[in-house]
């Protein structure tokens, strides 16, 4: 949970540096209101964050290969309704909606490898100390 956190707590740094650094407007006229920059979207960012790591949750600990398979369709379903959703509302162009799934992913990615990483260094360690007994 704590990783999750994390993950998401600097992608909202990232992010507010991604959208101060292009200055990018936001299309007109929207059929919502909506402030700020545009890109990359924070909804498409933020969806690919939680349900991505919702969907390495799944396959790291859920085993029965059918919840699996659709816990990741309806992920997967979720983040691209999501990203839609902005570009219908006319709050965000497509390429902010791509910009926010990538810079996600991305961000993600480099989490998911830590975690991985301090995984098996952890096990390591865990397996020397046995050995040592």
């Amino acid at each position: 949970m704590l990783s999750l956190l994390m993950t998401i707590r600097v992608g909202a740094v990232i992010l507010s540096f991604l959208k101060e650094f292009f200055h990018r407007a936001r299309p007109m006229p929207q059929m919502v209101s909506s402030q700020g920059y545009s890109f990359p979207s924070g909804h498409a960012f933020y969806s690919t964050l939680v349900y991505g790591f919702m969907i390495y949750l799944t396959w790291k600990f859920i085993r029965i290969n059918w919840l699996r398979s659709l816990i990741f369709i309806l992920c997967t379903l979720l983040i691209l309704l999501i990203g839609f959703s902005r570009i219908y509302l006319n709050v965000h162009w497509l390429t902010d909606v791509v910009g926010g799934y990538s810079a996600a992913f991305s961000w993600l990615m480099i989490n998911i490898l830590v975690l991985e990483i301090i995984k098996h260094l952890t096990a390591g360690k865990k397996e020397q100390e046995e050995a040592s007994r």
